[in-house]
């Protein structure tokens, strides 16, 4: 018998060359690397590549090495689910900063509507205002203007506002753009992780029917394949994490679109509010603009009755050139302020009287004979006093006197009420204090001062022209400025608004005058 001890001793000694021999023949290339799963490529040692390339003689015909380019595939799709998840997160983010964005948005809308709001209400009041003032504006024409331009300054405020509402909404409508714009990614990226989900059920599906063919394998294969089942379970729960990542997605898309709904609403409420508002500023100007014409009318009224008066002070000037009154040597405005008594005063101020004793007559009024007690015959007999008292307040440096209608229409209302009253001034020496107070609260003034003193036609006979109503006129204001020590002067500082200097800087007070006369003693207000 032939002697193979030594040929069985070569194979003992050199088994690993052997095995390795037909591993290399049976894998190729790969005949000491071997796939684990999804790690990576491991590198062997001679002996295990032996021990395992063993194994995988048995597994070729098995199709065990197709189940771990399976496993390599999952692996593939595992990484592509982490970049889809990493993808969602961004997505999301930028749905929170969209989101935060049209909150922002509508916060400044509903400041820009509650500004438009608040000067709608300012301007609604304020032109109340200016038609409360319109109503006195013969008595308060500062007070008016100063309303008008603070109307006009409310109504720049509200353009203004009106621009800001309009930038808001335009910037609203702009972050609902991009929370549109990031919730189409935020929906891409849903579907992209539904897609992958999709692929790793495909992978379980193939794996599970590898597994069952697999049954009878070795112990090496059933240790590879608990090490699949390990990383599959790994994937899936990634993959569970993906659809609740994507359901809360979901949900706070929800809520963003109830959101943007919500703002899209108040939005509509917004627009529908400026539009009433805006209806109610343009019925608001159209009054504005009524009363701005009833203004400019009365401007035009006033013009017209400033250029009248102004041609009867010229006629009244030149009628009165010759009645002017002269003071006495020794009055000036601190006569009263010298510490003199009542007599030391009269005695300065009583030869004013004999100074002015003589009355100009004047033939244009010696020929008025009628209607001595109509209203224009009370403004031209309160502009002839004015002629003779204002250059006397001038020489003192007091307030001058100025001729309105009101002015005219309250004096002639004391003398209606005197009658009314049966109230004869001459005979109580006193005056008619509750018609102060009635004629006050009628024409809405403060501060009659009535300095009239008695006069009457020659015996008592009524007037019988205008010449004559001016004469007597004329010697009654001689007697309040120069023969009032009756009356503690009292007279005399009304009459020259010597009063002036005892309520501060004569330029600091608008003095009024009217002459009417009554039907019991033809008495003279001066106010």
């Amino acid at each position: 018998m032939r002697d193979f001890s030594f040929f069985i001793n070569l194979v003992k000694d050199n088994v690993d060359e052997i095995t390795i021999f037909v591993v290399e023949t049976i894998l190729g290339d790969f005949w000491y690397y071997f796939v684990l799963m999804e790690g990576p490529i491991m590198k062997l040692s001679v002996k295990q590549a032996a021990v395992v390339g063993t194994a995988a003689v048995a597994l070729v015909g098995t199709g065990w090495i197709n189940q771990m380019h399976r496993v390599s595939a999952d692996t593939a799709q595992t990484n592509q689910i982490t970049v889809t998840q990493a993808q969602l997160e961004q997505a999301q983010a930028n749905v929170n900063s969209a989101t935060a964005a049209v909150t922002q948005a509508q916060v400044a809308l509903q400041q820009a509507q509650a500004k438009v709001s608040s000067l709608t209400t300012q301007l609604a009041d304020q032109q109340a205002e200016v038609a409360k003032l319109k109503a006195t504006q013969d008595d308060q024409p500062a007070a008016l203007e100063a309303a008008q331009a603070q109307l006009a300054q409310t109504q720049g405020a509200l353009a203004a506002a009106k621009q800001t509402l309009t930038a808001a909404q335009n910037n609203q409508t702009s972050k609902q753009n991009t929370l549109a714009q990031a919730q189409t990614l935020l929906s891409q990226d849903q579907s992209a992780v539904a897609a992958a989900q999709k692929e790793v059920n495909n992978r379980q599906t193939a794996l599970a029917a590898d597994e069952k063919a697999q049954t009878n394998t070795t112990p090496v294969n059933a240790t590879t394949l608990a090490n699949a089942k390990q990383k599959l379970r790994q994937t899936q729960q990634q993959a569970n994490q993906a659809d609740q990542t994507a359901a809360n997605k979901a949900t706070i898309k929800k809520l963003a679109d109830q959101s943007v709904a919500s703002a899209q609403q108040e939005d509509v409420a917004a627009k529908a509010k400026l539009s009433k508002d805006q209806a109610n500023l343009d019925a608001a100007q159209a009054k504005l603009n009524q009363v701005d014409q009833k203004i400019a009318d009365a401007n035009t009224t006033v013009s017209t009755a400033e250029k009248t008066l102004a041609a009867e002070e010229q006629k009244a000037e030149a009628q009165s050139s010759a009645n002017v009154i002269v003071l006495p040597a020794g009055v000036d405005r601190t006569l009263f302020n010298r510490g003199l008594t009542n007599d030391q005063i009269e005695a300065i101020l009583a030869p004013g009287f004999d100074l002015n004793a003589e009355f100009h007559h004047n033939e244009a009024d010696e020929k008025v004979t009628t209607n001595l007690d109509s209203p224009e015959i009370e403004r031209e007999l309160s502009i002839f006093a004015a002629s003779l008292l204002n250059p006397l307040c001038k020489q003192l440096n007091f307030n001058q006197w100025q001729v309105t209608d009101l002015s005219v229409k309250v004096a002639q209302d004391m003398a209606d009420q005197y009658d009314q009253d049966k109230f004869d001034m001459g005979a109580t020496g006193d005056h008619d204090l509750p018609a102060f107070a009635k004629v006050e609260s009628e024409n809405n003034i403060l501060g009659i001062s009535e300095s009239g003193l008695p006069y009457s036609n020659i015996g008592g006979e009524p007037f019988t022209s205008l010449d004559a109503e001016k004469e007597s006129l004329y010697y009654s204001l001689l007697s309040c400025i120069f023969n009032d020590e009756a009356s503690q002067f009292g007279h005399t500082h009304n009459v020259l608004n010597w009063n002036t200097l005892l309520d501060g800087p004569s330029d600091q007070v608008t003095m009024y005058e009217g002459i009417s006369h009554d039907h019991v003693g033809e008495t003279s207000y001066i106010l």
